[in-house]
């Protein structure tokens, strides 16, 4: 679906725009919609989670955050992750 956008009219109580219910229903079918892609239907945020293989395909950028399933911890790409002057993935502790 695609972002529905609440019509407002031209001025104010020209009664060109969207009813009430008709603008509360857009409203909630984009809430719907964004809750269902973030995984918050249950009202609990679950990031995805990757593997090891899933994380070495990525195509990554710095200040990208992932969780690595294989290891249990988070990592970070950042531009100098072992003090080297290389980009890398480093474990954020």
């Amino acid at each position: 679906m695609t972002k529905q956008s609440i019509n407002i009219g031209t001025t104010a109580n020209d009664k060109t725009g969207d009813s009430l219910r008709a603008a509360f229903n857009k409203v909630n079918q984009n809430f719907t919609e964004l809750y269902t892609s973030l995984g918050l239907e249950t009202g609990i945020f679950k990031p995805p989670v990757l593997s090891q293989v899933q994380i070495a395909a990525l195509t990554p950028q710095v200040g990208m955050l992932v969780y690595n399933s294989t290891t249990g911890k988070f990592q970070g790409y950042a531009a100098d992750a072992n003090n080297d002057s290389t980009q890398g993935w480093a474990d954020l502790h």
